[in-house]
């Protein structure tokens, strides 16, 4: 039974795109190969048929002359009229395109017949050429080809006949070239069964990309943006796949950092009210808060009202500026919100800055929840100088909405904005010790206000989003 299939679609290899999507894109890509094909042949038929005559016909003195200059230039005429027919795209579009070549192949090859009756030194054999070529030139099916050919054959039948030749002759001649045409079109079942594959090999490969797209869009909707956007460029310009692209971004590594830490006083007692202070004010503000981090292509991580953030970009200074351009934001949208609140729901907040060399990335197992956050001095200093601020003498210099910053860091921060205004807090004078960083005594101040803002925003005109009213 299988020898039968393979026989029957040998025969008509069209009936396998029957019923698969793809039909109409097989019939684009023929007829963009056949008018490839054409183009080179008809080019080549007219200037094989002038150069005929004028380097065969003539020099062999062939006549009568008018004869063979009707013959050789009508015919370069037909095929100069199908390029043209071929050259306009509302032609060539049309359903039944083949038709000129079909026409035109046919008028060749009677003619050619014709040309050993005129002239019987011409082979007979050029006629079967003639119609080979035609044959090939339909690019269709075996069956179709072969019928165009026993239609060519039989009207040039009774021409080689009135030249001389033999039925037995012709005959034969006729059935090679048909053998011919079953071997060159027998190709066309396997063009056929190639583009099927690729069309299904595409699909599936189609399926893949969307199913990897959509695993990555869940991901990434759980992940802070700056790292879906590393996921992007690893997956679409560094072809890795999904996996191998969140390996790649959040495996853990030694990074020269800085880091934002800001938790909300009051957020234990005011936590009572889950109606009022959690959802109106709390809930709110840390989420405007992570997404100014954001947008200063910082990496938030949220712990109830506690906001921690690192900046791990490839340069120091750079991720220096843009988490206090994140401090400030937020330090400025905390104001303004806190002016539209009663007074047991105002938000108060300091926002701590470090940097230093610390492990980033995720520092749990695949096999448990993803926690991408950092680990290091800059991190724990500044928790234990979030519990400085809690002491009288501290929070007596300290207004709801500063920056603290760590003298490491201030140094940096003066090198890169020069004229912001700091205030420096001497911890010796007051007695106080940041646990488990004795050596560290001091640490600085950055007023919130617009003169601060302004010099903040030097050298980097975007970065507008944290300025409100004066």
């Amino acid at each position: 039974m299988k020898t039968i299939e393979k026989f029957f679609f040998l025969l008509f290899p069209h009936l396998l795109l029957q019923g698969t999507p793809w039909a109409s894109l097989w019939e684009e890509q023929e007829r963009k190969q056949f008018l490839t094909a054409v183009r080179i042949f008809f080019p080549i038929a007219i200037a094989v048929y002038v150069l005929h005559y004028f380097t065969v016909d003539r020099s062999e003195g062939l006549a009568p002359s008018e004869l063979w200059f009707n013959y050789r230039f009508g015919m370069a005429g037909i095929a100069a009229a199908c390029l043209g027919f071929y050259s306009i795209p509302k032609l060539y579009q049309l359903r039944h395109y083949k038709v000129p070549l079909i026409l035109a192949c046919a008028v060749f090859t009677y003619f050619q017949a014709r040309t050993v009756v005129w002239y019987p030194k011409v082979p007979y054999l050029y006629t079967f050429t003639f119609i080979f070529i035609s044959a090939i030139m339909l690019r269709s099916s075996m069956v179709r080809s072969l019928m165009y050919a026993a239609v060519l054959g039989a009207m040039t039948w009774g021409t080689l006949i009135e030249a001389g030749q033999s039925s037995a002759m012709i005959s034969s001649a006729l059935g090679v070239t048909m053998i011919f045409i079953v071997f060159a079109r027998s190709k066309y079942l396997s063009d056929i069964h190639l583009f099927l594959a690729t069309q299904k090999n595409f699909e599936q490969q189609k399926k893949f990309i969307e199913v990897n797209l959509e695993f990555t869009n869940q991901i990434k909707a759980f992940l802070p943006s700056e790292i879906s956007k590393r996921l992007t460029y690893y997956i679409q310009d560094r072809r890795m796949t999904t996996l191998q692209a969140i390996d790649e971004v959040l495996r853990p590594r030694s990074l020269p950092v800085a880091c934002l830490f800001s938790d909300i006083r009051g957020f234990t007692k005011g936590s009572n009210d889950l109606r009022g202070y959690v959802s109106q004010a709390m809930l709110p503000n840390v989420k405007v808060s992570t997404e100014l981090v954001e947008q200063h292509k910082g990496i938030p991580r949220k712990i109830g009202d506690l906001i921690f953030a690192y900046y791990d970009s490839a340069d120091l200074k750079t991720n220096i500026v843009n988490s206090m351009l994140s401090a400030a934001s937020i330090s400025r949208f905390n104001s303004e919100m806190n002016e539209s609140l009663p007074q047991d729901q105002k938000i108060k907040r300091y926002i701590l800055l470090s940097c230093g060399e610390a492990i980033v990335g995720n520092l749990s197992s695949y096999e448990s929840a993803i926690e991408i956050t950092a680990i290091g001095s800059p991190v724990n200093i500044l928790s234990r100088i979030d519990e400085l601020t809690k002491h009288d003498p501290l929070k007596s210099q300290l207004e709801h909405g500063d920056i603290i910053m760590t003298s490491q860091f201030t140094e940096i921060l003066s090198e890169c904005r020069p004229g912001v205004q700091l205030q420096k807090v001497d911890l010796r004078k007051m007695g106080l010790t940041i646990r488990d960083f004795e050596e560290t005594t001091s640490f600085y101040i950055f007023k919130v206000n617009q003169k601060n803002l302004e010099m903040l925003m030097d050298e980097n005109p975007t970065a507008d989003s944290f300025i409100g009213a004066a």
